[in-house]
């Protein structure tokens, strides 16, 4: 018996993301480099994680909606947004993890965006039927 083809649908999601941002990550001093001249840790720069489509969206305030499906609520009182991002995004995102808006759709965003950064508050969830990967963020 064959799955469910959810192709076409994944396809269509994708196409609509159409802003872009860059995930990268800081792995604070466990990756600091010692300058033997000085002996101080110099900070590494952070690891890009991911570049490329990426929408973000703002959620609606706590209590003011009634789940009718069985996406995970975020858990962190902090979290106000939602990344959506195409699944062939790497699954290996963290909490801590910075988004950064690269680009934004002019005819459909708010180019104001563009510069934002949002922390990773909730690591994607991974599911059989699947069209697109939801990350939650709140302001960085």
């Amino acid at each position: 018996m064959a799955g469910l083809d959810l192709t076409g649908i994944r396809d269509f999601i994708e196409s609509i993301i159409l802003d872009t941002g860059l995930m990268v990550r800081d792995n604070g001093a466990s990756d600091d480099v010692l300058d033997e001249s000085t002996g101080e840790l110099t900070p590494n720069a952070p690891t890009d994680v991911y570049e490329g489509s990426g929408a973000v969206q703002a959620l609606p305030a706590k209590g003011s909606t009634v789940d009718i499906d069985t996406q995970t609520t975020p858990v962190s009182s902090e979290t106000t947004s939602r990344l959506m991002l195409p699944l062939d995004s790497p699954k290996d995102i963290r909490m801590g993890d910075i988004w950064e808006v690269l680009t934004v759709n002019p005819d459909s965003g708010d180019v104001q965006m563009i510069g934002e950064k949002y922390e990773v508050t909730e690591v994607p969830s991974l599911s059989a039927y699947t069209v697109v990967r939801f990350v939650y963020l709140k302001p960085a």
